[in-house]
């Protein structure tokens, strides 16, 4: 099949999740051409706007026998513009923005919304949108320097306990509570530096590989690209029970670790970093789960059974 991806400008796990889903639908055979949107499909929506983007639209879907639109936006015009009349679907990371009818309503024209978790699925079925289905996400393998060798990089001390948390170009919900949960934890096992994931720093790899551990402590009950990129490193995680919906991610407090609300946070950072062999563990079979249900071969298999689920 001839396959487009459209795209606006998507946060860093969704615009992830994209590139993977495109290099396995290539693997799998399909001619694939990704479209970046955001020239011309501005974030308001509304009638004039609504009609301009579809003139565009229209022309760039010609010749494809599948549209796939990347989050909420884009899965809006295709809604608006497309109809049911050109198959597409919407991959779909995060909790719905809003359960107004008038993106339902357009959501509920798409072939199959692909989305990140169970419970994201049934989240989107609540809403009355039937033709939501799982399709957990999934990640090329990353290879990273040793911890020594990453924290010599760095500049940062081979002796420090570090967290790691997950990137965000503002302080979203759940980080100041990280930063708030920092002094009950540091008066149980001394003292701990945090910081926060930079892409404008070291790469991606180095960073997760020079930390004690990588937290995720949103409040989302969307899937953690993040934690799955430590935990593909072999780098311990410590996520929000709204990070790991359905236990998809990881089994709790064997692969890796969570809390179930913000006021237990410092108590489970400390029970963790206090423990060095317990980060071992979870360090090893977080790697081994990443390996065993988040690599390259099930993920494709997955891609080729929801592909196959279209009956295009």
């Amino acid at each position: 099949m001839r396959i487009l991806i459209l795209t606006r400008n998507p946060r860093r796990g969704l615009a992830t999740w994209t590139d993977e889903v495109a290099k396995g639908l290539e693997h799998l055979g399909h001619s694939v051409v990704v479209r970046e949107c955001s020239d011309w499909m501005p974030q308001p929506t509304g009638k004039p706007v609504d009609k301009e983007v579809s003139k565009h639209l229209k022309k760039f879907v010609i010749g494809y026998d599948l549209i796939i639109a990347s989050g909420y936006r884009t899965a809006w015009a295709c809604g608006e513009s497309l109809k049911s009349k050109v198959p597409w679907v919407g991959l779909v990371y995060r909790e719905l923005p809003t359960t107004h009818r008038d993106l339902i309503e357009r959501l509920s024209r798409a072939k199959r919304l692909w989305a990140s978790s169970r419970t994201l699925t049934g989240d989107l079925d609540g809403c009355g949108l039937t033709n939501a289905a799982t399709l957990l996400p999934f990640r090329s393998p990353l290879h990273g320097p040793t911890p020594t060798a990453a924290r010599e990089a760095l500049g940062w001390p081979q002796d420090a306990t570090i967290v790691l948390t997950a990137p965000s170009s503002q302080p979203g919900p759940g980080y100041q509570e990280l930063v708030d949960s920092i002094p009950a934890a540091e008066a149980r096992i001394g003292p701990i530096s945090l910081k926060k994931y930079d892409p404008h720093f070291v790469n991606l790899e180095t960073q997760i590989r020079a930390a004690n551990l990588v937290a995720v402590t949103t409040y989302s009950s969307s899937f953690s690209m993040f934690a799955l990129e430590a935990m593909s490193l072999g780098t311990p995680v410590l996520i929000s029970q709204g990070s790991n919906p359905d236990s998809a991610l990881i089994d709790p407090f064997i692969s890796g670790a969570t809390f179930e609300s913000h006021d237990r946070l410092g108590d489970e950072l400390a029970s963790c970093l206090q423990m060095p062999i317990t980060l071992e563990s979870f360090g090893l079979a977080g790697k081994t789960r990443y390996e065993t249900k988040f690599s390259l071969e099930p993920g494709y298999e997955r891609l080729k059974e929801a592909v196959a689920n279209l009956r295009l």
